[in-house]
C-alpha cells in the first residue's frame, strides 16, 4: 500500500533536469495578468500579428496577403526572383530568435521552416512599411493600407505591443540586407517612423550615434532607449529615505504653484519625459499629447519596463506615477490642457483623468521609479509649506472655489468697503456734528 502512494521522484528530477534555462537573450514575454486584467485590449494588436504569440488569431490572419505583397514589392524593387537567401541567413538565426521568447510558442512553429517563413514575412512587413511610411520608398497610388493614415497609425502601434515583437537582430539583419547605400541607419527609421505616435516626444538630437544597435532588444526597447534624456541620469542615492507625496494641480494652483510647458527652445529641443523642473513656484512640465493610441503605447513601455531587470531607472513608471499624482480629477487635467502642458486630442478631460490614474494599476514600482522626482516634490512641498503660500491656499479654497463663490466674497468685499466708506463720510460730514 505504502508503495503504491510513493512520490515518483525519478520523474520530477527528469523533469527538473529538463526544463530549460530562460536564455541571456530572453526579452519577449507575455504581459501578466496584473495588468492585462485592468485592460486587455491594450496588449492585443489590432490589425497586423508580428512574431509568434498573435499568429493564429483569426482576425489577424487577412493581413498575411498584404505581408506576402510587401514581400513582393521588395523584391521586384531589388530586381530578385527568390526568398532564398533571406531565408539562408534566416536559418541561421532561428535558434537564437526562438530563444528571444520567454512564453510558450504555438505548435505550428514546431516546424523550422514555418518559425522562419514567419521571421521573413513579418520582418520584411515591418522595413517596408517603415520605408513607405518614412517616404524612403514611394507606395503606390491605391495601396490600401498607406493611403489611409488611421490604417498606417494603427499599425505603427501593433508594432509598439510587448508581446507583437521580432528579435531586433532579425529586423535589422533584413534592414541591412536590402538597403541602399543612400538610406538611413535602421534606428533612424525607426525613431523618425516611431516619434510621432509617441505621447511625449524623445530628444530630437537623439539619433543612431548614440544607439548601440547590439544591445536593442526590439523595436519597442529602441523607442524606449530613444526616450532617455542626453544627460546622464541623476538617480537618487538615498533610498532609505521615505518618498516624498504631493497635491494635485488645482490644490497647488490654490498654494500659488504656477504650471507652464517646458520651453525647448531654451534647451536645444532635447527634451525628455524626466525634464520636469520646478522653481520659484514655476513646475515646467514637457508636452503630453494624448490621442487614441497613447494609452496603448504607455501601457506597452511599461509593460516592458516591468520584464527589464537589467534597467537603472524604468523612466516611464516613474513618469506615470509622477503625474498620477499631480492628476487627480479632470479639472486638473483641464487647467494643464490650458497651461499648454496636455495636448487633449481625445477631447474629454475626465478621459484623460482616467486614463493616468489607471496606467499604474497592477504595475509594481521600484525603489528608484518612486523616488525619482523626489527633489522635484521636495521643493514644491516647501514652497506650498510657507505661511504665506498656506493662507492663500486657504483663502481660494475656502472663498474662490467657484466663480460664483469668487464672485459672492468679491461682492461682500466691496460690500463692506462701500459700507464703511459710507460711514466714514457721515461721520465726518458737518452736518452731523450738531445734531
Amino acid at each position: 500500500m505504502e508503495a503504491e502512494h510513493r512520490i515518483d521522484i525519478e520523474r520530477i528530477n527528469k523533469e527538473v533536469r529538463e526544463f530549460p534555462p530562460l536564455h541571456p537573450e530572453c526579452c519577449i514575454y507575455r504581459v501578466h495578468d496584473g495588468l492585462r486584467k485592468v485592460k486587455p485590449e491594450a496588449y492585443e494588436p489590432m490589425l497586423v500579428s508580428i512574431g509568434p504569440y498573435h499568429h493564429q488569431n483569426p482576425k489577424l490572419l487577412t493581413m498575411r496577403k498584404h505581408k506576402l505583397r510587401y514581400l513582393h514589392l521588395l523584391l521586384v524593387r531589388r530586381q530578385e526572383e527568390s526568398v532564398e537567401r533571406y531565408i539562408l541567413e534566416l536559418e541561421k538565426l532561428e535558434g537564437r530568435t526562438r530563444k528571444c521568447y520567454a512564453d510558450p510558442i504555438d505548435q505550428a512553429f514546431n516546424s523550422g521552416e514555418k518559425f522562419v517563413e514567419m521571421m521573413l514575412l513579418d520582418g520584411c512587413f515591418i522595413i517596408e512599411i517603415l520605408r513607405m511610411c518614412s517616404g524612403e520608398v514611394l507606395c503606390d497610388n491605391d495601396d490600401p493600407i498607406l493611403n489611409l493614415d488611421w490604417m498606417c497609425d494603427q499599425i505603427r502601434c501593433d508594432m509598439m505591443l510587448l508581446e507583437n515583437q521580432l528579435p531586433y537582430f532579425v529586423v535589422s539583419k533584413l534592414y541591412d540586407m536590402t538597403k541602399n547605400d543612400s538610406e538611413q541607419p535602421f534606428e533612424d527609421l525607426v525613431r523618425c517612423n516611431f516619434s510621432t505616435i509617441l505621447p511625449i516626444s524623445p530628444p530630437t538630437s537623439r539619433n543612431s550615434s548614440g544607439i548601440d544597435g547590439q544591445r536593442v532588444k526590439h523595436l519597442l526597447h529602441l523607442m524606449h532607449m530613444i526616450s532617455y534624456p542626453l544627460s546622464e541620469l541623476a538617480l537618487n542615492a538615498n533610498s532609505n529615505k521615505p518618498p516624498e507625496e504631493m497635491g494635485s494641480v488645482v490644490e497647488l494652483q490654490e498654494a500659488g504653484v504656477e504650471f507652464k510647458m517646458i520651453d525647448t527652445s531654451r534647451v536645444s529641443n532635447d527634451v525628455s519625459l524626466l525634464d520636469v523642473k520646478f522653481d520659484n513656484g514655476l513646475m515646467e512640465i514637457p508636452l503630453i499629447e494624448v490621442d487614441d493610441f497613447a494609452e496603448t503605447i504607455l501601457r506597452n513601455l511599461i509593460a516592458f519596463e516591468q520584464n527589464s531587470l537589467d534597467m537603472d531607472l524604468k523612466l516611464f513608471s516613474a513618469f506615470q506615477r509622477f503625474m498620477d499624482q499631480l492628476i487627480s480629477s479632470e479639472n486638473d487635467v483641464k487647467l494643464l490642457r490650458r497651461r499648454g502642458i496636455i495636448k487633449n486630442v481625445l477631447g474629454d478631460d475626465k478621459v484623460v483623468s482616467d486614463i493616468i490614474n489607471k496606467l499604474g494599476d497592477g504595475v509594481n514600482y521600484d525603489r528608484q521609479s518612486v523616488l525619482y522626482f523626489s527633489h522635484v516634490r521636495q521643493k514644491v512641498n516647501i514652497h506650498c509649506e510657507t505661511p504665506w503660500n498656506q493662507m492663500k491656499a486657504k483663502l481660494k479654497h475656502d472663498y474662490f472655489n467657484t466663480p460664483w463663490a469668487g464672485v459672492s466674497t468679491i461682492a461682500a468685499i466691496v460690500l463692506l468697503i462701500l459700507t464703511f466708506l459710507q460711514t466714514f463720510a457721515a461721520l465726518k460730514s458737518p452736518s452731523t456734528w450738531f445734531k
